[in-house]
């Protein structure tokens, strides 16, 4: 059985990197709707079911069970220790193998995801940022004690990880996975007509 994972802390304090850009309501708001847009995609992927949303936030949990999605609160706030806990749910669910998506992808398809579910015996999928340099889509086999190092470097720690496992690599290059959004050079390369600068043009509702 094949699950997505998308862990995600909450639109409190979030993209804090775009501070100069965005004010602390716009920035809640631009995490918020690219989470709900990333559950949207993975449900219409695959069983809403089959969609685990780890979180420590309220909020979060709301738009997962909204959707069909299965909410896991997690309280650490830290990605990989939400991986962590996840794996913890996999191992008690009978999971073979998971996809982790971020939840920051605004132009991730429902095609974007299809390409990260195709995972051959022995293999993980990869898919790097725009950079090159980090993961920003991830597939793993569950019975193997992959260690996740998401964060800056992230694709060499995990191409490592895969050779250390014996594992084969695959490499989904596609512009919805590859462009997450993190800064303010990040919100230039959004089309002028994007959904998303909607959203940031006006504050967040109370």
């Amino acid at each position: 059985m094949h699950w997505i994972v998308i862990p995600f802390r909450g639109p409190d304090g979030a993209k804090s990197r775009l501070a100069d850009v965005l004010d602390e309501s716009r920035r809640m708001a631009l995490a918020l709707a690219m989470f709900k847009h990333v559950v949207a995609v993975a449900t219409a992927a695959v069983d809403p079911g089959r969609v685990l949303i780890v979180t420590s936030s309220s909020e979060a949990v709301g738009v997962a069970q909204a959707a069909g999605a299965i909410a896991l609160r997690e309280s650490s706030g830290a990605l990989n220790g939400a991986l962590s806990a996840a794996r913890d749910f996999f191992l008690l669910s009978g999971a073979r193998r998971a996809t982790i998506l971020p939840a920051d992808l605004p132009q991730l398809s429902q095609a974007d995801v299809c390409a990260m579910l195709v995972l051959q015996p022995g293999q993980v999928v990869i898919a790097p940022d725009r950079h090159g340099s980090g993961t920003n889509a991830l597939t793993v086999p569950l019975d193997v004690d992959f260690h996740y190092a998401f964060g800056e470097g992230s694709l060499a720690r995990h191409l490592q990880e895969a050779s250390r496992l014996g594992l084969d690599v695959s490499r989904v290059c596609r512009s919805g996975l590859a462009c997450d959004l993190d800064t303010g050079e990040d919100l230039d390369l959004l089309p002028h007509d994007h959904w998303l600068r909607t959203v940031i043009s006006r504050p967040r509702a109370a």
